[in-house]
């Protein structure tokens, strides 16, 4: 396929769906100057994440409800 091309329609169980190929960019390196920004922003929110998780988790374990 090139790009820009549409797939023929193809079944998949009950289901019909077409794909069309946007781009195809093959593999390859990049450097860390192009990508250090994006890293360190993902990296922040998945330490953020877990760090929520986890608090959530504790407060889950120890927490009393009361009906009043």
């Amino acid at each position: 396929m090139k790009p820009g091309d549409v797939s023929n329609m193809i079944v998949v169980g009950n289901n019909y769906t077409f794909f069309r190929l946007n781009a195809h960019v093959p593999a390859g390196k990049v450097k860390l100057e192009d990508v250090k920004k994006d890293l360190r922003t993902d990296l922040q929110k998945r330490k953020y994440d877990q760090l929520r998780s986890s608090l959530d988790k504790r407060l889950r374990k120890t927490a009393k409800v009361e009906v009043l």
